[in-house]
């Protein structure tokens, strides 16, 4: 919820239309039922939890009746207007300091509230392009309805979730229908995705924004919607134009709200779900109240406090009771003592409430004005903190909700990703390994910091400092695009690259193969060419390949044009992309060189998967290729594997007809979109086989600042913290080193699938692990301090909770062990 306007809660409200049919819905465009879309709901959204009529009766309630101090002296101010029982004469005294301490309390929450008020508002009120007429007209987005069509254009953001039904052309010759989207307020993830119009749709518009209007008026029919949900990587839909076949429609054919358009001068897209049914609102919680863990535990102590308070009257009222005869009370009338006819029960009764109010100072009526002040103060603190400030983008800290700044005091476990948290997520070409042959020098900055941390760097020696001098001296001049994503040092490629011999061969085919097999656009922001891509290191790939020769220019459909190493035009076309998967852990392309017409397999993917897709006979180039990989990620630094494939026409178009009817199958389509075994990948991995070994990359993503100092704060605060690597082992423990979650003095039990092939392995070296903890506990007084660490790859997590029968006894030695971890 903060990604939409910083707010923290949602007034939940589902929309629901009168075509729905069986938890789908129907969408129709440019027919006789197009008013049914009315039936669905608005693009309206509520975040803040308080409205004019809901906050007089919600808030009184939350402040009196869940904060158990306040409930307490509403009762106690309620029973001071008893006069027989009542200290202060009838008076609710009490009720003079619970008003202010109340209203206190509310104005606080209001005022937060004021701020999500006013993030809805900028919200609902952002103006958009909606089609009425056959005109764009400039609208709000609340004005937005299923079934409208709406113009977005470059770096303005989607107003609802929109069926891609057409695009900028930047080639008329060739219509594609395609954009890029940035999904930073859905996933955090500043990554570009690709998005596509349903298949043949764009080639029927046309070219122009006058022409895609003109064509789409004389289409008609319907979208057969999925319900909404809240996932955002999966959609299931099918769209159906009068005298045209059905057109299965993905998560690829949808733009969905809270992404941001790039690389594309505008989309036209339908509106298939709006406000609280849009993906990103449904994935939301509905809202709750929040409370930090203290103001729980004082709740759970006021009742403590009371019941001890109830014990102490219900003694002191039975006292009186039998004394009241015993010290002959009956004519003292100034100890408002109860007449005999009153009644036993009765007047031990009155007795108890009356020892309840004089003791009801027990508890504090200003406890929570103290808490609540407390808080306010640590918010502006956190909020003035310039340790807590981003000077690149002018961005202070922001408190969403003040009544959870003491929750920060309570951490116990720190879960972090790395790429983008831990480290700048900003990629940097430095090494790579081609036919055999290991070319840049110089040490990154996490091996730097590794070397420091373990002694073995030599005194008054920088290593880094001096890699990046080199780089810099040796590097070419060029754009920004390489200043920022190539920082390589080593003359002896560029000696290679005009060779020519057959290493100068390979390195040319190498650079080639990066400056080619990618999803990478060129978009020109505030008169700057800059690179954009699904992944920040194909960026830097291509940056890298632009740096030694081969420049990309422009990315069409199905065309790649390049700009050769002495500036001559290359073009070549592409047949088919194989896209990256977390399943595939790679990614190809086809191409035809437009010149030779040859075509071509290119694959680049992480070592693991590559490697045995590698044709027979490169024993030798491959056992050199891995040995510089290992050294790369000693480095800390990123690698992929690059290798190819040449292909004839006859043995492409054979694969390319089983291909494209596996993917015109909706069921395999469906099975993809889950990430589940589908005839699709299967053709895939009959392509990507046989392959030959080109060499590999290595790329540095740098820590961000302060990163160490920071995780050796919580480490000292005694915080467990696990970091998530989707990198080799290798690189993961040296960047553990660098940022300080391991140092010499930590011992690191390493759990792989490689050496732990089952789950009683895996048991086995927990069981041990723990034992000798526990042994090393008691042996040594100051064995509290030692650090111990454990190092587990994903296969054996897969181990660990899978559904073996040894499954559960290996998680107890896990919790078992990780509880000695810190």
């Amino acid at each position: 919820a903060q990604r939409l306007g910083g707010m923290p809660a949602l007034c939940w409200r589902r929309g629901s239309g009168g075509t729905d049919r069986g938890g789908r819905r129907l969408v129709h465009f440019n027919s006789s039922r197009v008013d049914e879309n009315a039936d669905f709901g608005g693009n309206r959204i509520t975040t803040s939890l308080y409205t004019w009529w809901s906050g007089p009766l919600k808030l009184p309630w939350e402040e009196l009746f869940l904060k158990r101090s306040n409930f307490y002296f509403l009762v106690v101010s309620a029973l001071q207007c008893w006069p027989e029982v009542s200290s202060t004469g009838g008076m609710p005294t009490s009720l003079f300091g619970l008003i202010p301490v109340v209203l206190m309390g509310m104005a606080i929450k209001i005022q937060e509230d004021r701020l999500r008020h006013q993030s809805d508002y900028r919200a609902n009120t952002a103006r958009c392009r909606r089609l009425v007429d056959g005109v764009f007209v400039d609208a709000r987005w609340t004005d937005v309805q299923v079934g409208d069509l709406l113009k977005v254009c470059n770096r303005e953001g989607i107003p609802a979730d929109l069926l891609l039904v057409a695009a900028s052309e930047p080639d008329p010759d060739t219509l594609r229908g395609a954009c890029h989207v940035e999904t930073m307020q859905l996933d955090g993830e500043t990554n570009l995705k690709g998005k596509s119009a349903p298949a043949g749709l764009a080639a029927e518009l046309g070219p122009t924004v006058e022409t895609q209007l003109h064509s789409w008026a004389a289409l008609s029919g319907s979208i057969d919607s999925e319900a909404p949900d809240g996932s955002p990587n999966t959609y299931n839909g099918t769209l159906h134009i009068e005298g045209r076949p059905a057109v299965p429609l993905t998560v690829v054919n949808m733009l969905l709200r809270g992404s941001t358009l790039r690389n594309s001068e505008y989309v036209l897209g339908i509106v298939v779900n709006t406000g609280h049914d849009t993906k990103v609102i449904q994935g939301l919680r509905a809202p709750s109240h929040k409370q930090s863990t203290l103001l729980s535990s004082i709740n759970q102590m006021i009742v403590w406090i009371v019941l001890l308070l109830l014990v102490l009257c219900l003694i002191a009222g039975a006292a009186e009771l039998a004394l009241y005869h015993e010290l002959d009370l009956v004519d003292h009338w100034y100890m408002n003592t109860q007449k005999e006819e009153d009644g036993v029960a009765a007047t031990f009764l009155v007795n108890t409430v009356y020892f309840f109010l004089l003791l009801s100072a027990f508890v504090s009526v200003t406890l929570y004005v103290n808490i609540l002040l407390s808080q306010k103060l640590i918010q502006y603190f956190m909020q003035w903190s310039l340790s807590m400030y981003d000077p690149e983008s002018d961005t202070p800290m922001r408190v969403r909700n003040s009544q959870l700044v003491d929750e920060l005091g309570v951490i116990s476990h720190v879960f972090s990703d790395k790429t983008g948290t831990l480290t700048q997520n900003v990629m940097q070409f430095r090494k790579a390994s081609i036919g055999g042959i290991a070319y840049g020098r110089g040490t990154s900055e996490i091996a730097v910091a590794r070397m420091k941390r373990l002694g073995e760097l030599p005194a008054g020696e920088d290593v880094e400092a001096g890699a990046t001098e080199g780089a810099a001296a040796h590097s070419p001049p060029g754009g920004s695009v390489i200043s920022r994503h190539v920082n390589f040092d080593d003359p002896a490629l560029v000696e290679a690259l005009g060779g020519s011999d057959e290493q100068g061969k390979r390195c040319r085919e190498f650079f080639l193969h990066l400056a080619l097999c990618h999803t990478v656009v060129t978009e020109v922001v505030y008169g700057e060419r800059s690179l954009s891509a699904s992944s920040p290191d194909e960026t830097a790939l291509v940056a890298g390949a632009e740096r030694f020769g081969y420049r990309f220019i422009e990315r069409h459909h199905d065309t790649v044009e390049l700009q050769g190493p002495d500036g001559e035009p290359l073009q070549y076309e592409v047949l088919d992309v194989l896209e990256f998967s977390s399943a595939r852990r790679r990614m190809s392309i086809v191409v035809r060189n437009s010149q030779t017409r040859a075509i071509s397999l290119l694959s680049k993917g992480a070592d693991t998967v590559m490697l045995p897709l590698l044709a027979s006979g490169q024993e030798e180039l491959v056992a050199q290729t891995e040995a510089h990989m290992h050294d790369h990620s000693n480095d800390g630094l990123r690698t992929l594997v690059i290798a190819s494939k040449e292909l004839s026409e006859e043995e492409y178009l054979s694969w390319s007809e089983r291909y494209r009817r596996a993917a015109s199958d909706l069921d395999e389509v469906e099975k993809k979109s889950r990430e589940e075994p589908n005839a699709i990948d299967d053709q895939c991995d009959a392509m990507e086989s046989r392959m030959r070994l080109l060499g590999s990359t290595a790329l540095e993503d740098k820590l961000q600042e302060g990163v160490p100092a920071c995780i050796a704060d919580l480490v000292k605060a005694g915080i467990a913290t696990w970091m998530l690597t989707g990198d080799k082992e290798e690189t993961a423990i040296n960047i553990a080193y660098a940022c300080e979650l391991l140092d010499s003095t930590t011992t690191v039990v390493v759990v792989g699938l490689k050496t732990h092939p089952n789950v009683e392995d895996v048991t086995r070296a927990l069981r041990e692990a723990t034992a000798a903890a526990e042994e090393s506990m008691e042996l040594s007084a100051n064995a509290q301090r030692g650090r111990r660490a454990l190092v587990i790859d994903g296969g054996a997590l897969g181990l660990l909770f899978g559904a073996a029968p040894d499954a559960p006894a290996c998680q107890l030695e896990f919790l078992r062990f990780t509880q000695t971890c810190a």
